[in-house]
């Protein structure tokens, strides 16, 4: 169980506190200083919300709790980037555990794709301007990924940029692969430009709509993509199968 307090009592600016390898549940949350006498009978036990980040408000309190069954080390941050710089962030060291998974082994070799993600810049036209903007294969948003919870998914990474770069998986528990999961030089060693890398991870009991994003600095503004994973084989949806589906990215 972890219990968080939001005291920026100045500032109006929430904290989405996100945590790496884990989905935890949110017990309760409110305002002001937590009183145990009277906060605790607010615990919700039965029915509490499962995700992996929680939206600290400004003077306000979250309690989560999730079981570490995941080896690793794992981050817990603020995912306003420039927070994690003045040290909003922590490291989570789970030492035992267990994880197990069977599926497909899916690579990234779709048409288009080249068999690998990447970073590159690419000029973009707006309003009569054209920037530069760092893509994954020139695409904004980034390539979409199809996969079936249980399959294990290979990513090929290419840098071609001056920066290093990291990639990170919304929804994606890590069972066993701290090193897949993208924050640099708590998880993983950056990867360097002109240098390459493979993700390699197996989808243990995720199913829905995520995302992936770069985890390096700012680079998460144009390089994200969706992440959707389907029901296992012959599982079915929890609600009837839609006619048409549409992956709707709000930037």
């Amino acid at each position: 169980m972890k219990f968080m307090e939001g005291t920026n009592i100045v500032t109006g600016e929430n904290h989405p506190i996100h945590l790496h390898g884990y989905d935890f549940y949110i017990l309760v949350e409110g305002f002001g200083n937590f009183e145990p006498k009277t906060d605790n009978a607010k615990l919700n036990t039965v029915d509490p919300p499962l995700l992996n980040t929680v939206a600290l408000a400004v003077n306000g309190w979250a309690m989560i709790k999730f079981r570490a069954d995941n080896p690793g080390v794992w981050l817990m941050h603020c995912h306003l980037d420039v927070h994690i710089t003045w040290g909003l962030a922590m490291a989570l060291l789970v030492e035992d555990g267990v994880g197990t998974g069977e599926g497909r082994l899916v690579l990234t070799s779709r048409p288009g794709w080249g068999g690998y993600f990447l970073f590159q810049t690419t000029p973009v036209k707006r309003l009569c301007d054209t920037h530069e903007i760092i893509t994954v294969n020139g695409q904004f948003p980034g390539p979409t990924l199809e996969v079936r919870s249980g399959d294990t998914l290979v990513v090929s990474i290419v840098n071609h940029l001056a920066h290093n770069v990291t990639l990170h998986w919304h929804g994606v528990t890590q069972m066993r692969t701290a090193c897949a999961d993208g924050p640099e030089f708590v998880t993983q060693c950056p990867i360097r430009p002109g240098g390459s890398y493979t993700y390699l991870f197996t989808i243990d009991s995720a199913e829905g709509t995520f995302w992936w994003h770069a985890q390096s600095s700012r680079m998460r503004l144009t390089v994200y993509g969706a992440l959707i994973i389907r029901p296992k084989a012959g599982s079915s949806y929890p609600f009837p199968e839609p006619k048409r589906e549409d992956t709707l990215i709000i930037d």
